[in-house]
C-alpha cells in the first residue's frame, strides 16, 4: 500500500478514510448484534452519560453522535420498537 502524501486539502478525505478503516473492523461484530453504525454511535453516546439520572436531551444525543435530527429520531424510534432503549419525556418540555 503507497502511503497518501499528507497535503491539508485532503485532510478531510484522509480522515473518512480512516474512520472507514477503523469501521470495517468494527461492523462484522455490530452486525452480528443487530446494530446498524448509528445505533452503535447512539448506544455509546447514552453509555456516556448513564450516570445522569434525568437522561440526555435527543438534541445532544444527536450532536454527540453525529446525526442529522431527522436521522436520530428514526434510529431512535427504532431502537425503542426493539427495546434497545426506552424513552421518556422531560417534564419541564412544553
Amino acid at each position: 500500500m503507497t502511503a497518501t502524501p499528507f497535503i491539508h486539502r485532503n485532510l478531510p478525505r484522509l480522515l473518512l478514510q480512516a474512520r472507514e478503516a477503523v469501521m470495517a473492523h468494527t461492523r462484522p461484530s455490530l452486525r452480528e448484534h443487530g446494530l446498524s453504525d448509528q445505533q452503535w454511535r447512539v448506544l455509546r453516546v447514552l453509555g456516556e452519560h448513564a450516570h445522569d439520572p434525568a437522561g440526555i436531551e435527543t438534541g445532544r444525543v444527536a450532536r454527540e453522535a453525529y446525526l442529522l435530527g431527522p436521522s436520530l429520531t428514526g434510529v431512535l424510534s427504532r431502537m425503542e420498537r426493539d427495546g434497545l432503549i426506552e424513552r421518556g419525556r422531560c417534564p419541564q418540555d412544553a
